[in-house]
């Protein structure tokens, strides 16, 4: 009975007490570190080399993440410290095997908004066993091994240092391992903005991520309360009580009728109908403009998020948030959507894009838009590449598969996102001819060229369309989802627009086409009154008659004061143009300068759609509304 404790007290009388502690903290250390690694490169996250450069960042903020967390528990337990560290390694061991999970069902990572919206998990739940791998047994390897050490070291190790030294060591850790982290934040991809969960965990760890997430969900959500005032409800009451009663032209005459939307990447309006060195820029477009319904004073609204805002505005008829993206802040709310009005009319409602269904947390978001079916790179055949780096599915080919994968035996709703003509508008080598002299070699020409092939995909997409009988029986609507060029880089666009580099100028151009096929109805009808992208929910609706009362926007084909809202707060209206930077306002013909007094309640009107829609999202203000 005595031989276990002789055989444990010899042990400990070869190694000396600090020695023990040390062999002790980094076991823990170096468990928790190979789980970290384990983690980011069995969710494909990150990719080989592990020490290979694009993984730098990763690496050292993770390594920082955990110093942290060590010295946070040294701080706070002094002689219970390495009992302490066991318990957050079994705490963290269960995360890492929650976020593969989940990942390898949803292609990203637990935040707190969707941990504590369970409807999101459910699904998982009853999947657990088939999405384990047996590879994860490598998470609970080092358990063994820490009992075995516990068992050998027995006596409880008890660390002599104060507070007052623990805390120096606390300090000094802290110091050395923010700014490492701040470094490797500046040096990764995620210093112009965040777009994706997956690449925050890629260049920061999947530590830093939750961290970061935490932090967040505290200040956008606890620190603030998600309860509406009495006033605030009555804001959002008289709102959609006294929205204006608009015409009923074109009421339904596209009930029944499949929808398709597609939502190009940056086309911009001043590509429409330009001909450069002879040739038309975009002759696919300006034929279909021609032929149906075009809206060519129509603003993109997207603010930090982009792409996912866009599709956003389209989907709800609400302003995206002033900060950050709605699909990644609050991906977990209950919207009114075009798709849940289609839905509950039989229609089947998809979205397609060929990317990492994690980008802009889609996986996600789609679900509380209603979207019943998310195609994303992981179903289409990588068969041809075009634009974005040159790894992104052409769109001639994304096209053609889409409609492959339509069930047209039914009603549907489809949305197509397209990625060739993403910034920088490279990689197409041979499948532009278009001759853009005197701007070949910059972020204009390789622009024009961009959208000059994206138009030729959109014209074999109408082809398509007409050989499967489609067009005839779809409500097709074309539009661009955001700007082409950021400001930095507009020097050329002046010159190919021939005007004067000044902010009234720069706002007139921060519009995007949209196009509308209607079946049976004659077209050949361009409309000018100033729309925005928060409009073309209810416009669909009214062609479709849906009644949608929850629309901030306005039916276009039946609004007469023409404004759009831009997301900066500035106001374009078909009469005059106010400039949110710089407070000024102007005639929106020739841009001269007007009394802003007079125009001052009109823009504070609209300007308060714009902080109302923000407070109904913050507010997640229809999960107690009925439709």
């Amino acid at each position: 009975m005595e031989v276990p404790s002789v055989k444990s007290n010899t042990i400990q009388n070869l190694i000396k007490k600090p020695f023990m502690e040390v062999i002790l903290m980094l076991a823990v250390f170096g468990g928790i570190f190979l789980k970290l690694i384990y983690f980011q490169f069995i969710t494909h996250i990150n990719g080989r080399p592990v020490l290979g450069s694009s993984n730098l960042s990763m690496l050292v903020s993770s390594i920082a993440a955990i110093f942290l967390i060590f010295s946070l528990v040294f701080l706070l337990s002094g002689k219970r410290t390495f009992g302490v560290l066991i318990i957050v390694d079994v705490v963290l061991t269960i995360l890492f095997v929650a976020d593969i999970l989940y990942i390898r069902y949803y292609t990203t990572a637990i935040t707190v908004p969707v941990l504590l919206a369970l409807k999101f998990l459910d699904s998982v739940e009853g999947s657990v066993v088939s999405l384990f791998s047996k590879k994860d047994i490598f998470l609970f390897l080092d358990f063994p091994f820490l009992i075995a050490l516990l068992f050998v070291f027995k006596q409880r190790i008890h660390l002599k240092a104060n507070f007052a030294k623990r805390l120096i060591i606390f300090a000094v850790v802290l110091v050395l391992s923010v700014p490492a982290m701040f470094i490797s934040f500046n040096k990764s991809d995620l210093k112009n903005g965040v777009f994706d969960n997956n690449q925050v965990i890629k260049n920061m760890g999947i530590l830093y991520f939750h961290a970061n997430d935490i932090f967040h969900f505290v200040k956008d959500d606890l620190l603030q309360s998600k309860t509406m005032t009495a006033e605030e409800k009555k804001q959002m009451e008289d709102f959609y009580k006294n929205k204006q009663v608009l015409g009923d032209k074109f009421k339904g005459v596209a009930k029944g009728k499949n929808l398709l939307i597609v939502q190009v990447e940056s086309l911009q309006g001043f590509a429409m109908n330009k001909t450069i060195n002879g040739k038309e820029v975009t002759p696919n477009l300006n034929k279909l403009a021609k032929e149906n319904f075009y809206f060519d004073n129509y603003f993109y609204q997207v603010k930090g998020g982009n792409t996912s805002d866009a599709e956003f505005l389209t989907n709800t008829s609400l302003y995206p948030i002033n900060e950050g993206a709605v699909f990644l802040r609050y991906p977990t709310n209950v919207y009114n959507t075009l798709p849940k009005a289609l839905k509950e009319r039989g229609y089947t409602t998809s979205s397609f894009h060929a990317y990492n269904p994690s980008f802009w947390n889609r996986s996600i978001m789609y679900q509380s838009l209603g979207i019943q079916n998310f195609i994303s790179y992981e179903d289409f055949n990588l068969d041809e590449f075009a634009g974005w780096g040159g790894y992104a599915l052409s769109d001639e080919s994304f096209f053609r598969q889409s409609l492959e994968k339509i069930d047209t035996t039914k009603p549907f709703c489809s949305m197509l996102i397209t990625l060739s003509s993403h910034h920088p508008y490279d990689y197409f080598g041979e499948k532009t001819n278009l001759d853009v002299k005197p701007y070949e070699k910059t972020v204009l020409g390789n622009y024009l060229g961009a959208i000059n092939y994206v138009d030729s995909c959109i014209g074999k997409l109408i082809e398509d369309l007409k050989k499967r009988n489609l067009y005839d029986n779809t409500v097709v609507v074309i539009y661009g989802d955001h700007y082409a060029l950021p400001k930095t880089q507009a020097s050329d666009l002046y010159k190919l627009e021939n005007v004067e580099p000044n902010n009234f100028n720069w706002l007139r151009l921060q519009k995007v086409p949209l196009i509308i096929h209607i079946p049976g109805v004659e077209g050949g009808q361009t409309i000018s009154t100033a729309s925005a992208q928060v409009d073309l929910l209810p416009t669909i609706a009214n062609l479709m008659d849906i009644d949608f009362p929850y629309a901030m926007g306005q039916d276009m084909f039946n609004k007469k004061d023409g404004f759009a809202l831009l997301r900066d707060y500035s106001v374009v209206t078909d009469k005059y143009l106010y400039d949110a930077s710089e407070s000024k306002v102007y005639n929106i013909k020739d841009g001269s300068p007007l009394n802003i007094d007079e125009y001052k309640n009109e823009i504070e009107k609209i300007m308060h759609l714009g902080k109302l829609s923000d407070l109904m999202i913050r507010k997640n203000a229809f999960k107690a509304v009925k439709k």
